[in-house]
């Protein structure tokens, strides 16, 4: 769901009160407050509660990452915060910058790499497309357009839950009715108010229905119950959702800020349903959760901090990650903070915090990993004439006496989810084709059986055929792992592997077989890179390293290592923690 604004607020920087997102002492203006103002109008607030945490120092987290990795992983992370520093000058302080417009950024939109877990490929937002988010480590997807419960109609197509709204069904063996009814308060007192009521032939089951209904609203104080906004989010035969939102307010110098609570009910019963009824919240599905945040609220300031867990959790897990992800998992399941609805997009999971309540839906396809929404086939066709070869795409031929269909499938546990793409061969005339067909999905679906290491939202593995003709064919396997690190920050690191088949006699060409890996190809590949910097972004570092310490710690290592054919050429390189550099060579 949309974030929710608050009227009122304390200004980060002077510590006054703010109204609207603009602080009248010192002129301070919220990144919301300056988009409302950049194109002249007021945004709706929809259903979102907003987070006031702490914003992750990056630098800090890379140098303690680097003293565990030694001179060569420092090296690596050096040239990781430079791409992060020309990034930040190019968009400005995380949180702070005025969105752009694509006509006036035109040069900066062809980045490869968004830091909000989205891969881009050779695309450019429209001009005059705002950018919804802040662009730090968490933020920055396409913009949508406003909805407000009155104009929003949830779709099981839609990407994500927008906002509350009712989603009454007229076609069911029951109905509900709006009655205003008094509803017990804090004090022992009654409120009038307008609340949801169950219909049906079976009066036990729908005096059942109706007490659940009433209890979710009752035991708040009066001024709470006269500004609760109250939804039904879901109706089927099945279930029943309807959930409540407390609206904002002051009460002397106590701010009390927007809150969010649901009931679900069993419609075969007429019981309500426990949270472990609706999802079970393992490690996996909240390391989801927090990158689903990243995605469907971008500006909201939670979202950069991921600090749950006591010390004693993190000793008794063995790791931070893990202690503050089963952390999340315990909030969002207990049943004083945790948020649990159905909606007609999917489930609605979340839960309350200090300055309000986030949410995001999960819903098992449209909760697939970001990188589906944004990896189309480039538009981009390598030939020999090509000075370099830009990027992956498939060359698949149709003309040859052999074929290559793709094949897909995913999996699903506690440490995540995983889908894999990768090409199997068909035809005749090919030696050991069932044995080069396994091989390739060997390489094309490592850790199938097995969490992936480091990736703890799961790991989606995409595979191209960079070259095929009737003697030989390459192809890659490009890894895309989720990943949270122990301040719950989403990464988009990604590496490739490469395998590359002889097809006249069946087998397996060696990479050094292709291109010997020598001080003369570490030289070359040094002023190569420089050459075709465009593909690579900053190679400054790569350039002035001793070619000794490029062949020996990068070019030769089985690893990290990968050689393959494509069209414009024979394609060299390795695999940095935050991104793969690689060189196209010259066939004499």
């Amino acid at each position: 769901m949309e974030t929710e604004k608050k009227q009122y607020d304390f200004c980060p920087k002077c510590g006054a009160l703010m109204e609207g997102g603009y602080c009248q002492s010192c002129g301070y203006r919220t990144h919301e407050n300056r988009v409302d103002t950049v194109l002249g109008k007021q945004k709706t607030p929809g259903g979102k509660g907003r987070g006031k945490g702490r914003i992750v120092c990056l630098a800090v987290l890379l140098s303690v990452a680097a003293a565990a990795l030694g001179v060569h992983g420092i090296r690596t992370l050096l040239g990781t915060v430079g791409r992060y520093v020309q990034m930040a000058e190019k968009a400005g302080k995380p949180g702070k910058q005025e969105p752009y417009r694509g006509e006036d950024r035109e040069e900066e939109l062809e980045t490869d790499e968004l830091w909000d877990g989205s891969l881009i490929r050779s695309q450019r937002y429209p001009a005059f497309e705002l950018l919804y988010g802040n662009y730090s480590v968490a933020g920055g997807r396409p913009a949508l357009p406003a909805v407000t419960s009155l104009t929003y109609e949830p779709k099981p197509e839609d990407d994500f839950y927008r906002c509350l709204t009712d989603a009454i069904e007229y076609d069911l063996s029951y109905s509900v009715q709006w009655e205003s009814m008094p509803v017990p308060d804090a004090e022992g007192g009654e409120v009038e108010c307008t609340v949801p009521q169950v219909e049906m032939e079976d009066k036990e089951k729908e005096e059942r229905i109706n007490a659940g209904i009433l209890e979710l609203l009752s035991g708040r104080d009066e001024r709470e119950l006269r500004g609760m906004e109250v939804y039904v989010t879901y109706m089927s035969e099945e279930i029943l959702s309807i959930a409540g939102k407390e609206l904002a307010y002051y009460s002397g110098q106590d701010f009390h800020p927007f809150s969010l609570s649901a009931v679900s009910f069993d419609m075969s019963t007429g019981g309500t349903l426990a949270p472990e009824d609706m999802i079970e919240m393992t490690p996996g599905w909240a390391s989801r959760f927090w990158g689903l945040c990243a995605y469907e609220h971008p500006d909201d300031q939670v979202v950069d901090t991921f600090s749950y867990a006591e010390p004693e959790e993190v000793e008794e897990a063995g790791s931070v990650l893990l202690a503050n992800l089963n952390a999340l998992s315990e909030k969002i399941m207990d049943p004083e903070t945790g948020i649990l609805f159905y909606t007609p997009v999917g489930l609605e999971a979340g839960f309350n915090h200090p300055d309000g309540f986030i949410t995001v839906t999960f819903d098992r396809e449209q909760s697939l990993p970001f990188y589906r929404y944004w990896l189309e086939e480039p538009d981009y066709e390598p030939m020999a004439s090509d000075p370099y070869y830009r990027q992956l795409v498939n060359a698949i031929q149709d003309d040859l006496s052999y074929q290559v269909e793709f094949e897909s499938f995913s999996l699903e546990d506690e440490t995540g989810r995983y889908h894999y793409t990768y090409p199997q061969l068909s035809g005749a005339g090919i030696p050991n084709l069932e044995e080069i067909n396994a091989r390739i999905q060997e390489v094309c679906c490592v850790h199938a059986e097995e969490a992936a290491a480091g990736a703890s939202g799961g790991m989606e593995i995409l595979s191209y055929v960079t070259y095929m003709d009737e003697e030989v064919i390459s192809i890659v396997a490009e890894h895309l792992p989720y990943t949270l690190n122990s301040e719950g920050l989403w990464q988009s690191s990604s590496s490739i592997d490469s395998i590359t088949f002889d097809l006249v006699n069946g087998r397996e060409i060696p990479k050094n077989e292709i291109v010997e890996m020598d001080l003369e190809l570490a030289k070359q590949f040094q002023r190569l890179a420089g050459e075709q910097e465009k593909k690579n972004g900053d190679v400054s570092l790569l350039q002035v390293m001793n070619p000794e310490d490029l062949l020996k710690n990068d070019l030769v290592d089985e690893n990290h290592n990968f050689v393959f054919y494509t069209p414009a050429g024979i394609e060299v390189g390795y695999n940095e923690i935050q991104q793969s550099y690689s060189v196209t060579i010259k066939e004499e």
